[in-house]
């Protein structure tokens, strides 16, 4: 169960600047330790959640993870249709699991797929997509 205290949650909870950091092969926020994940995404939109983080929060990642330049308004969406009735939230990559909502309560499920789950669903989408072009060596083709 993802550590959500009220839902949804008091605007004065937020933070100015949070900074996502790796942490013994865990993803965390500096500023609140709470809630530590494999997965990036999910330690994101938990801040989103938990009310940590809103859409004036400034958000420092590493550069590695290639955030999308709208990705805090992705993350807001996410928030707004777990208010509207979104009971699933699933990342891109369908295996890091999903974010789910059930009876008030927040929960991460490491179960690859759950985009095929019963239940009204939101994409999460925040990062880029890196394509690699291959190069291929056609001296002895």
């Amino acid at each position: 169960e993802l550590p959500v205290f009220t839902w949804p949650p008091p605007e004065n909870m937020s933070l100015g600047s949070v900074q996502l950091c790796l942490n013994n092969d865990l993803w965390q926020l500096r500023e609140a330790a709470e809630f530590q994940c494999r997965h990036a995404w999910a330690v994101l939109m938990w801040g989103f959640i938990s009310g940590i983080i809103t859409r004036n929060t400034r958000i420092t990642t590493p550069r590695t993870l290639n955030l999308r330049s709208d990705a805090k308004k992705r993350l807001y969406a996410a928030y707004k249709a777990l208010e509207q009735n979104t009971h699933i939230i699933v990342p891109e990559d369908h295996m890091q699991g999903s974010i789910q909502k059930m009876k008030g309560r927040f929960y991460f499920s490491d179960k690859p797929f759950a985009i095929l789950e019963q239940g009204n669903k939101h994409s999460l989408e925040i990062f880029e997509t890196i394509k690699k072009k291959a190069l291929l060596d056609d001296i002895d083709l």
